[in-house]
């Protein structure tokens, strides 16, 4: 009897210790793995999202729309605010799309698909990515991202601009960033002339989100600055760079 309650013990003992062992044996993979720590501050606690939608379905169109409704802002005037930015992407993509099917005499059905989600970002930041599909004839549709950058501190969309509120040539040093990193590429020798990336310009409206790490990324949608086959184009700017 005593050698079966000391059986028990032991047992009881050891499968206590073994979850132990595995969370802290998975807090030290986290710790050493690259990209795997990112997500300890992915989504700040104190905002919620909520899916909303929209569907359409007519002779002419298909739009099929997801968008998010955020909550848990402090200031519920500037939440209200972003809510009605985030709504407006998709509503403006789908009464253009309706336009244009209206006034097409062929017998193309235009289509609009807009998605999003949440991408992983470094506090105080959160970051909502859009993906647009539209086709209104031809070979191919086309897919474009839109990034939504909000400043929690502030309660507010960024802006490019207002990361570098104190460098007046950002711009500059930004295109020139990126055109060190073309010219790294291995298909510098075909891609990087005067036809195509000419008419690089960094914008007022940059598309752009913020990694986990503090990097900005530049993004230029099909055709912005390259050939549709070189597709949706991501130029990395380091921390350390932007100062």
């Amino acid at each position: 009897m005593a050698r079966k309650m000391a059986l028990i013990l032991f047992l009881s003992v050891f499968l206590n210790i073994i979850p132990c062992y595995a969370e802290e044996t998975s807090k030290e993979r986290t710790n050493d793995t690259p990209g795997t720590a990112i997500f300890v501050m992915a989504v700040p606690m104190e905002v919620q999202v909520e899916e909303q939608s929209n569907m359409q379905n007519e002779e002419k169109w298909h739009v099929q729309i997801q968008y998010p409704a955020i909550s848990g802002l402090k200031d519920k005037k500037a939440e209200k605010k972003i809510n009605a930015i985030l709504k407006k992407h998709g509503t403006d993509l789908q009464k253009k799309l309706v336009k244009e099917a209206k006034h097409d005499s062929s017998k193309n059905k235009y289509e609009l698909i807009s998605q999003y989600t949440i991408k992983e970002t470094k506090s105080p930041y959160f970051v909502i990515s859009f993906f647009d599909y539209q086709y209104k004839g031809g070979a191919h549709g086309l897919s474009t991202y839109k990034y939504v950058t909000l400043d929690l501190q502030t309660n507010r969309i960024l802006t490019l601009d207002q990361l570098f509120k104190d460098e007046a040539n950002y711009k500059d040093k930004l295109q020139g960033l990126i055109l060190k990193q073309i010219e790294k590429r291995a298909d510098a020798k075909t891609l990087l002339n005067d036809e195509i990336y000419g008419n690089l310009k960094i914008q007022d409206d940059q598309n752009f989100y913020i990694t986990p790490h503090g990097d900005l990324v530049l993004v230029f949608n099909l055709n912005e600055v390259a050939p549709y086959t070189s597709g949706t184009m991501e130029f990395s700017i380091s921390e350390k760079d932007l100062h």
